[in-house]
């Protein structure tokens, strides 16, 4: 559809040339899962500093942590979106990483964990960072974009004014 809708985090280069929502549909935790025998725990920010990271590209928008890692530090390994969490834990296990980045729930998310094997070498972090996920329309018809987006605002309006919104979002323990 040369028209279309989609969701997206943060600000994800693929989306460059979609038109965005002002107001994030959410937020998506975003947190650190090191081996066991890693003694790193999150104590804010700054203790991400310390670990050198691997980085799913596109199943989230890694700017947030190339912003407070640095790209150019060799202290964060981007990774394709096709690469197997088998591969990821390899990596950290060779030494090359000390953790890698996902999205989830803090603590109860484990669905991108493949192997029941590393789910009992690896723990979760307390959430390290939420990225916005916005609504993205395409610009191929502007119109479309324009109205879809308008709808989208209205609604989140009205909604909000409701209380519904802060309802949902404390239904699934989520911050608007």
């Amino acid at each position: 559809d040369p028209s279309a809708v989609v969701v997206g985090f943060g600000n994800h280069p693929d989306l460059a040339t979609c038109r965005r929502a002002p107001t994030p549909l959410a937020f998506a935790p975003l947190v650190v899962r090191t081996l066991r025998s890693n003694p790193w725990r999150f104590g804010g920010t700054n203790s991400i500093d310390e670990l050198r990271l691997v980085v799913r590209r596109s199943l989230l928008d890694y700017s947030v942590i190339r912003d407070r890692v640095g790209d150019g530090s060799g202290r964060m390994i981007v990774v394709d979106s096709s690469t197997s969490v088998d591969d990821i834990a390899a990596l950290i296990e060779d030494g090359k990483a000390d953790g890698f980045v996902a999205t989830g729930e803090s603590r109860s998310s484990e669905l991108e964990m493949t192997s029941a094997q590393i789910l009992q070498r690896f723990r979760t972090s307390d959430i390290i960072a939420k990225d916005p996920v916005y609504l993205y329309v395409s610009n191929i018809d502007p119109a479309f974009a324009d109205a879809v987006i308008d709808a989208y605002e209205k609604g989140v309006k009205r909604i909000e004014a409701s209380g519904e919104r802060a309802r949902i979002f404390a239904y699934y323990d989520m911050t608007p």
